[in-house]
């Protein structure tokens, strides 16, 4: 009987401490997923953003499946900080995320690029990358007026597919899209620019 009583003792000993230790290492996880969150958007963050931009590029060079990068920024998002003060300001980009995460498809993620800047990875044709951006930047200036405040706020829209002849690196393919996204805002702001060889060519 002690025997048996030892035995079951011990039993029970290490099912707690088992059970403790699955708590620490879920706990664990659980604090290393936050650390990949931007904390005002729950959007994946800038570092986030490059890990999975760098694992798409070396997918794509042992399996080449096409895909693109959108990079979008709020217009004159100081000029609305300013006016409004920044609380305001983090209404008008919680109301952009929610543009974003409507629209997005099933396996699509958001990330909080930095401040105001936002970047999609998608596995869309050419069409459907334009429509997405598309679809983002209506609902956003529509959801943006509804909020009220003195500064209608916009947002401006970046497109670049990846070549793995013409990108070497993720720095270049990123800069093409920020180039399109730039070429965007210098051309009246508030509309999508698909980068090509030059510079931006489509205008929505």
């Amino acid at each position: 009987i002690t025997s048996i009583f030892i035995i079951f003792a011990c039993y029970l000993t290490a099912r707690m401490s088992l059970r403790r230790q699955n708590s620490l290492v879920y706990s664990i996880i659980c604090a290393h997923e936050r650390t990949k969150l931007d904390s005002l958007t729950g959007l994946y963050n800038h570092a986030t953003f490059y890990d999975t931009l760098s694992a798409r590029i070396q997918e794509y060079h042992l399996s080449p499946q096409p895909f693109s990068l959108i990079i979008m920024d709020i217009d004159d998002f100081k000029q609305v900080n300013d006016q409004n003060g920044h609380d305001a300001g983090d209404e008008i980009i919680l109301e952009l995320v929610k543009c974003i995460n409507n629209n997005l498809g099933e396996n699509e993620i958001a990330y909080r690029y930095g401040g105001e800047e936002f970047t999609i990875i998608t596995d869309r044709v050419p069409e459907g990358d334009v429509a997405l951006a598309e679809s983002i930047r209506l609902c956003f200036e529509e959801a943006a007026r509804k909020i009220g405040n003195n500064t209608n706020a916009t947002v401006s829209v970046g497109i670049a597919r990846y070549n793995a002849e013409r990108f070497g690196a993720q720095r270049e393919f990123f800069a093409a899209a920020d180039e399109a996204l730039y070429s965007a805002k210098r051309s009246g702001k508030n509309h999508s620019l698909v980068w090509h060889e030059g510079i931006s060519s489509f205008q929505l």
